[in-house]
């Protein structure tokens, strides 16, 4: 089972950088030091990578 990495839009643009994803603008990272909880934000990296090959049509 994955862990709760941050909670991010489902619409946000994600990459993979070295080996990492990210967020576009760090939008991750902000929401998770702000502890934002939104309904209908993605809840592990896992879930928003998954997100992004769906849009991407994989």
């Amino acid at each position: 089972m994955s862990k709760p990495y941050a909670r991010v839009p489902s619409h946000a643009d994600v990459e993979y950088v070295d080996g990492k994803l990210r967020v576009a603008a760090g939008i991750i990272h902000r929401a998770a030091e702000r502890g934002e909880r939104k309904e209908g934000w993605l809840k592990t990296v896992d879930e928003l990578l998954d997100r992004r090959l769906e849009l991407m049509g994989a």
